[in-house]
């Protein structure tokens, strides 16, 4: 016997765990030695092992090889670290689209389940017509045939949004239920709508950044490098010898002189690639600049679709009524056609949900664009 059960988890608690299975880093800190290199010499004279001669010579290095390493070495981690939070970030979007995926299709069940409760008071109606007035099976017959058509889609719907969600909740290790939940989708069209209103600037990630920062740094180095005037420092030990007035210790010292430093050209290579990454960053703007212009464009024609469908819906459906209304006081109306408002309303509600859905996906564009998934996701629920 084995007990077999799901957690139960949020969609905010899935967006934590995965920031916790994969945000921990471990930045190890490096220091460069005091001693670059170091060497151990000792030779004989005429195979005589008593009359040996050591000698030590050592590289040091100076403070400012030693603080540009460093620097290098931390820009190193950090494109690492960025790699992995991008990694992240990317992660958190495609389980936010998901998330946006399920609620639509949720809201688009439930409207079309009144649709076919409707549609069902309309097949009795037409049911009890056709008994009388056999001209009126035609749209029995239809009836019928539309409320399994609905019904279909509504299984399908299901089966999709199942799948949605299965595949959020596959996201982080272990195996969860996802809660039922659903967005501010007013919300997140009054986030769209001030997106329309923000200042149009290029984005431009961290990691594009930290690739010149890197280069700077290489820089620095290759310039203290160049700066070091103690070259090497050895200590010399000939002897013992015969004479004691021969044996004796050295010390030597090697000087560089700057403008006779080799490395000259890894500087000016350096200056060619700095020059290059300064112009990818450039070329990166006016895409972003392209990207986001084109965007905003979308939102603002989804924003004014829905407003404008939204009106004409609002009209039509007052002057149907007052219709029926004038009607219903004149003479008994057919029930059908009551029913068939209310089922117009509805289908007005879905044609309205798919614009809706537009707005949302070019935000999400808009926020993925500008890489404001870097910040996480405090909730889902909500359009923050």
């Amino acid at each position: 016997m084995f007990l077999y059960g799901q957690q139960e988890v949020t969609i905010d608690e899935i967006v934590a765990k995965v920031y916790e299975q994969n945000t921990e880093f471990t930045a190890d800190a490096y220091k460069l030695p005091w001693i670059e290199e170091l060497n151990v010499r000792s030779e004989t004279r005429d195979w005589k092992l008593r009359k040996q001669s050591y000698s030590l010579r050592l590289r040091p290095v100076s403070l400012g090889e030693r603080r540009a390493s460093s620097q290098l070495y931390n820009s190193w981690q950090q494109e690492l670290i960025y790699l992995k939070l991008d990694e992240v970030y990317d992660q958190v979007a495609d389980i936010h689209e998901l998330w946006i995926d399920q609620d639509f299709i949720s809201r688009q069940i439930e409207l079309k389940k009144q649709i076919v409760a409707l549609l069902s008071d309309v097949e009795k109606v037409n049911a009890k017509q056709s008994l009388i007035d056999a001209n009126k099976l035609s749209l029995l017959l239809a009836v019928k045939s539309r409320i399994a058509e609905i019904n279909n889609g509504i299984i399908l719907d299901q089966k999709r949004r199942y799948d949605k969600l299965r595949a959020i909740s596959a996201q982080v290790q272990g195996d969860y239920i996802l809660q039922a939940d659903s967005i501010d989708v007013n919300g997140y069209i009054q986030s769209a709508k001030e997106s329309l209103l923000a200042t149009n600037r290029p984005y431009i990630s961290n990691s594009d950044l930290l690739d010149l920062q890197v280069l700077r740094n290489e820089m620095e180095l290759e310039k203290a490098e160049n700066n070091r005037v103690l070259d090497f420092v050895s200590l010399e030990y000939r002897g013992p010898h015969d004479n004691y007035l021969e044996e004796r210790v050295s010390l030597g010292m090697s000087f560089n002189l700057p403008f006779f430093n080799g490395n000259q050209l890894s500087i000016a290579k350096i200056k060619v690639e700095q020059e290059q990454e300064q112009y990818k960053i450039e070329k990166v703007k006016q895409e972003s600049l392209a990207k986001l212009t084109k965007i905003r464009e979308s939102i603002f024609s989804n924003v004014f679709e829905y407003n404008s469908y939204n009106k004409l819906y609002s009209e039509i459906e007052a002057e149907n009524l007052q219709l029926i209304s004038n009607m219903e006081r004149q003479a008994i109306i057919n029930p059908s056609i009551k029913l068939n408002h209310r089922i117009q309303v509805i289908e007005n509600k879905l044609s309205l949900l798919k614009i809706q859905e537009s707005i949302v996906k070019n935000y999400l564009d808009y926020l993925r664009a500008t890489d404001k998934y870097i910040i996480g996701i405090s909730s889902m629920s909500t359009a923050k």
